[in-house]
């Protein structure tokens, strides 16, 4: 029997690495689509990944990656061009007749988001639906670890509200959704054509988050110093958890 071969793309990221991880766990073969050779992509194939690079808009170098691979776990970064390569991938993993794709949106895509990115999510999850492959959409919320990208301001004693004070949101962790992400490939019959809201456990406002994040005793370099927020790795620990899927 031919084993299942899994592309995995965002790999040097949050979701995309711990997916990675988690299926080579499970002793699953793994190929990884990286943007360039460096020290996380070495990383990768230490661990037991066959790593391909290339760009999501080189369709060329996205027909290789997809080539003999079975399911496929889409994560387009934060920057232009998700639908060009939305169309590139769907089109490279028909020819190459992948059996589902995972596909990272975010839980605010819609059709009628005032936020671009929001709206060109919502298109892209429309080209995979168009296309005749089947997959399955997630729309997480914020990610824990994102907090962690406010370490230098907290050191400062500052932290950003973006959501404003009664703005509520439940972060999820990466790793949480890693295993869910492994779960519909694995086994993606039951998940096939669905989309699936993403969230944590609690939620929080900011202020709340702030103060947990001040909370469980500074992270080191801010020590002696008050946060209005938690020790930012006790907080991911904490929503790291749980995962809640709304089905």
């Amino acid at each position: 029997m031919i084993q299942t071969k899994f592309l995995i793309t965002g790999a040097t990221g949050y979701t995309g690495g711990y997916t990675v991880r988690q299926l080579l766990e499970k002793n699953q073969a793994v190929r990884v689509l990286a943007h360039r050779s460096d020290e996380r992509s070495e990383q990768l194939q230490k661990v037991g990944a066959e790593v391909v690079f290339g760009d999501f808009l080189d369709f060329d170098a996205v027909r290789a990656a997809l080539n003999e691979v079975q399911r496929a776990y889409f994560c387009y970064p934060i920057s232009p061009g998700i639908v060009q390569a939305t169309a590139q991938f769907a089109q490279a993993a028909k020819e190459a007749g992948v059996e589902v794709i995972v596909n990272m949106s975010q839980k605010s895509a819609r059709s009628d988001a005032k936020s671009e990115a929001a709206r060109q999510h919502w298109l892209s999850e429309r080209v995979f639906d168009w296309s005749g492959v089947p997959t399955v959409h997630l729309r997480p919320t914020f990610f824990a670890e994102w907090l962690l990208n406010l370490a230098p301001m907290i050191r400062q004693g500052r932290m950003p509200v973006p959501l404003g004070s009664t703005g509520r949101h439940a972060p999820v962790a990466a790793e949480d959704q890693a295993r869910l992400i492994v779960s519909i490939l694995q086994n993606p019959g039951p998940h096939m054509g669905k989309t699936y809201p993403l969230f944590g456990p609690v939620e929080l406002t900011q202020p709340e988050i702030a103060a947990i994040v001040g909370q469980g005793g500074q992270i080191r370099e801010c020590a002696n110093r008050k946060v209005r927020g938690t020790s930012l790795r006790r907080f991911e620990s904490t929503a790291s958890k749980h995962l809640c899927v709304l089905l």
